[in-house]
Parts: C-alpha cells; sequence; structure tokens
C-alpha cells in the first residue's frame, strides 16, 4: 500500500514539472537560434538587436508554409494538453483515494501517450532543422533542450503512475469468487 502511494505522488510531482517545461519551451522563443541574428519559436521570431522586435510566424512566412512545421506545433500541443489532462486526472484520483473510475492506470497511459507526442514533436524538428545555415552558426536554443526534458518527464511520470497501479494496492482482485 505505501509504495503505491509513494509512486503515485513522484509520478504527480514529476507530472507538475514536465508540464511546467513544456509550457515554458512551447511558449518561448528559444528553439532556434542564429547567432547574431535571431531565434526562433514555434510561434514568434525574435531579433537580437530589438529593431524589429518580436513577430508572429504567419502564414506570410516561409516557416509557417512548410507541413512538418505544423505537426510539431500539433505534437506539442496536444503533447500539453494531454500532460495537463494526465495530471488532472492523477490529482482527483489521488484526493479520491483511488477510487474505481479513476485508477492511475489511466493517468499514466495519457501520461506516456503525451511524452510521445512531445518526443515526435522534437524529433521531427530536429529532423528538419538539423542542417546548418550556409554562413551562419545555428544552435539549438534552451527551450528546445527544455522539451526534451520535459518529453523524458513525462515518459517518467507515466511510469510512475502505472508502477503505483501495478504495486498491489490499486490493482483489480484476482479472486474469481468476488468477480462472479
Amino acid at each position: 500500500m505505501v509504495h503505491g502511494i509513494r509512486y503515485r505522488i513522484a509520478g504527480i510531482v514529476i507530472g507538475f514539472c514536465a508540464l511546467v517545461f513544456a509550457v515554458v519551451s512551447i511558449a518561448s522563443t528559444s528553439w532556434l537560434t542564429y547567432d547574431g541574428y535571431w531565434e526562433d519559436g514555434l510561434f514568434r521570431r525574435c531579433w537580437w538587436d530589438w529593431t524589429l522586435g518580436c513577430k508572429q510566424i504567419g502564414p506570410e512566412d516561409p516557416a509557417d508554409g512548410r507541413m512538418w512545421f505544423h505537426g510539431v506545433r500539433f505534437c506539442a500541443l496536444f503533447g500539453l494538453f494531454l500532460v495537463f489532462a494526465s495530471f488532472i486526472m492523477a490529482v482527483v484520483g489521488l484526493a479520491k483515494n483511488g477510487t474505481a473510475a479513476d485508477k492511475p492506470l489511466v493517468s499514466g497511459i495519457v501520461m506516456i501517450i503525451a511524452a510521445i507526442l512531445l518526443l515526435c514533436g522534437v524529433i521531427v524538428y530536429t529532423a528538419y532543422t538539423g542542417d546548418p545555415v550556409v554562413g551562419n552558426i545555428t544552435h539549438y536554443g534552451w527551450s528546445f533542450i527544455l522539451e526534451w526534458i520535459a518529453s523524458g518527464l513525462a515518459f517518467i511520470s507515466g511510469g510512475l503512475l502505472i508502477s503505483a497501479w501495478d504495486s498491489g494496492y490499486y490493482s483489480y482482485p484476482t479472486d474469481k469468487t468476488i468477480l462472479t
């Protein structure tokens, strides 16, 4: 019984960290940095000299016309939504002390699906931005790395929540007389 609660609380805390990291990463503009010129995020581009400031990446921007870019946005945003939903399910399940409707297994599976989506987004972004711009030094920014970390934390959180369910305290009864 004690191990299931500890795994569940650890999964919730790590899931909260994954949620915060994913929100900060998606909202920031430091996914790809062109030294001395600008940095790109998923939704905005900012120039370092601040003469042009920041602008939304919209239909007129070449980055918005690439379908892979929309796929990265979708994976990041939908993954963020699932991390949030899984976190809420886990907290509500802990508050209700694990009633049948809110087992940690469901929130753990949703968290792992969210981690896969976050991971797919950064993998696609890495695949399509891997070539350096000729004449400029290009590197990935801190928010891109933060998204990788959020994906890993979501995997760990999902694993802990599933482990809480599998620890014996939350698992279904195996006695056939109860089920019949």
